[in-house]
């Protein structure tokens, strides 16, 4: 699993403005945060891969791409 640390820049509307350790900028909705975050406050981001939801995502590109090429032979 990934981690990204960063601190709480500033909000912009619904959005925080996550400042990493490297100085770059992550944007991401307040509704997926803590309510309780200020600006200043120190957070980390995990990153981890969905696998059930890669797999239906997956299952659903071959569909489409099923459905495309039989058009063409239509």
């Amino acid at each position: 699993m990934s981690q990204i640390r960063g601190t709480i820049d500033r909000f912009e509307g619904d959005t925080a403005v996550i400042r990493t350790d490297d100085q770059k900028d992550i944007l991401c909705p307040k509704s997926v945060l803590d309510a309780t975050l200020v600006a200043g406050d120190a957070v980390t981001l995990r990153i981890e891969k969905n696998q059930a939801e890669t797999g239906s995502q997956s299952e659903l590109a071959k569909e489409i791409l099923n459905q495309i090429l039989e058009a063409d032979h239509s």
